[in-house]
């Protein structure tokens, strides 16, 4: 993890400092990745680049599509062995919670600007510190009811 942490700043403050090609103050502004590729590296680094981050947003979205489909599928299989009582096995496909999740990934592609919306930005950083808190929560109660950490 903080191997992760560490590459994630790293890169951030690679990123950072590519904002403004030339002086940082009156420099062109690189608003995109492959704009700040574009101004300093320029060539055929970009379509490599470019070819490199087209790859990495679709193992992402893949890897989103694929966990957010299982999360959906343990949620109804949650609720149905609190309906049943464990006394059924409860199992189902993730297939169409994958094509429901594609097909909302869908519309909100064709809503204008929508990386443009402040308020989305403060929700989604309000939803993942919840996330990471609930996580974080449920891993201590667990290790608090297990009497401790546990060997492998």
């Amino acid at each position: 993890m903080l191997l992760f942490a560490f590459v994630t700043y790293y890169t951030a403050t690679l990123l950072a400092e590519c904002y403004r090609t030339g002086d940082p103050e009156t420099g062109k502004r690189n608003y995109t990745y492959m704009d700040a590729v574009r101004s300093n590296l320029g060539g055929a680094k970009v379509a490599f680049c470019g070819v490199i981050q087209y790859a990495n947003l679709v193992g992402v979205a893949i890897g989103y599509t694929i966990a957010s489909s299982i999360s959906m599928k343990a949620i109804r299989r949650a609720g149905c062995f609190h309906t049943h009582e464990h006394a059924e096995p409860c199992s189902s496909s993730s297939i169409p919670y994958m094509i429901v999740f594609g097909a909302v990934q869908i519309v909100f592609s064709q809503i204008p600007d929508f990386d443009q919306i402040s308020w989305l930005s403060i929700v989604a950083a309000v939803m993942s510190f919840t996330y990471s808190s609930v996580g974080l929560s449920l891993g201590i109660a667990q290790t608090i009811s297990n009497g401790g950490f546990k060997e492998a």
